[in-house]
C-alpha cells in the first residue's frame, strides 16, 4: 500500500525517466513534508504492520537526508519524533523508548563533537552579556523610545564591540 520508489539519478542519468509504481505512473522524488503529512493522515487507517514499515521507511529516508546534510541536527531528531509519533500511537511504552533512543543518539552526536574554541575574549564577553541582560531586564522603561528588545540589541552590539574591538 505505501511502497514507493524513490529515483535518485547518477550524475551522468540526469535525464533518464522518473521510476513508477506498479500502476506505471511516475513517482516524485521524495518529500519529507508531504511524506510525514500524508503518514500521518494515513496512519489511524493503517494497521499496526503497515505503519511501522512505512515509518521505517520514513525514517531511512530522514537518515538518508541527514547524510546529504539535507536534515542536520534537531531537524532530524524532530522528523523522526513525528514519524514515530505516528507509528507508534497505539502503544506509549515502545513511542517512550524509540524516542528516547532518538534523543540518546543526538546527544551522543552532540558529545562527541570537539569543543568549540570560542577565543580568549569569549568567557569575558558572556559575563559581560549577563550583567547586561541582567540590568535591561530590571528596568520599567528604555531610553531613546526603544522597547526592551531594542535597547537590549543596542546594549549588546556595544558591549561585542568594547571587548572584540569595533571594526574586527
Amino acid at each position: 500500500m505505501w511502497e514507493r520508489q524513490i529515483h535518485i539519478p547518477a550524475p551522468d542519468q540526469e535525464d533518464s525517466p522518473a521510476e513508477s509504481n506498479p500502476a506505471g505512473e511516475p513517482v516524485p522524488p521524495f518529500d519529507p513534508k508531504m511524506s510525514l503529512r500524508q503518514f500521518s493522515e494515513n496512519a489511524k487507517r493503517m494497521t499496526r504492520e503497515e505503519r511501522q514499515a512505512e515509518a521505517e521507511r520514513l525514517l531511512a529516508e530522514a537518515d538518508r537526508l541527514a547524510a546529504e546534510g539535507g536534515l542536520v541536527g534537531d531537524q532530524l531528531v524532530f522528523t523522526k519524533t513525528l514519524i514515530l509519533r505516528d507509528a507508534y500511537q497505539d502503544d506509549p511504552k515502545r513511542l517512550a523508548e524509540e524516542v528516547a533512543k532518538v534523543r540518546a543518539e543526538r546527544e551522543a552526536q552532540l558529545a562527541a563533537r570537539p569543543p568549540i574554541d570560542h577565543g580568549p575574549d569569549y568567557a569575558r564577553y558572556k559575563e559581560r552579556e549577563a550583567e547586561v541582560l541582567r540590568e535591561v531586564l530590571a528596568m520599567d522603561s528604555y531610553p531613546e523610545g526603544l522597547d526592551r528588545d531594542g535597547y537590549l540589541a543596542k546594549r549588546l552590539a556595544k558591549v561585542r564591540a568594547e571587548v572584540y574591538g569595533a571594526g574586527e
